[in-house]
């Protein structure tokens, strides 16, 4: 079945486990995700998966994509391919990964969606540096 239609599936908290601080590093599977693979597969579906992890030297890069994929054939994760970078986004029926955006047709829902986690990511911000400055303060003083 080599005419399978494409699943493109991102890596990092979409597949596995993500934890900046800890990056490179790579994350184990997050619950579901095997299982949901192989749904996907079971339909008759290639599973591509792609990662802004790969970047670098082709050797960087080739010692990157071997890792990852004894990483996640070690953890019994299905896939068929990994995608490699270049200048085209991978062709797919689909794409499922934890930073996307489902347009719809309304260029202002986009909009709205970012600016609301923009005021959140802003918010936790302000309240990280608050912390610092109150903790790093002897309020005895």
């Amino acid at each position: 079945m080599n005419n399978r239609p494409v699943i493109a599936v991102d890596l990092d908290g979409t597949i596995l486990s993500y934890d900046p601080p800890s990056f490179p590093d790579l994350g184990e599977p997050l619950p579901g995700a095997i299982e949901g693979l192989q749904a996907i597969q079971n339909l008759g579906y290639k599973i591509l998966i792609y990662t802004c992890r790969l970047k670098g030297t082709p050797e960087e890069v080739g010692a990157e994509v071997a890792k990852i994929s004894k990483h996640l054939t070690d953890r019994g994760v299905p896939f068929d391919e990994l995608f490699l970078p270049g200048a085209a986004k991978p062709m797919a029926e689909w794409y499922v990964d934890d930073k996307g955006l489902s347009f719809q047709g309304d260029w202002n829902e986009i909009v709205e969606i970012i600016a609301d986690k923009d005021m959140v990511r802003m918010a936790a911000r302000v309240a990280s540096t608050f912390l610092k400055m109150t903790r790093s303060r002897s309020w005895t003083d």
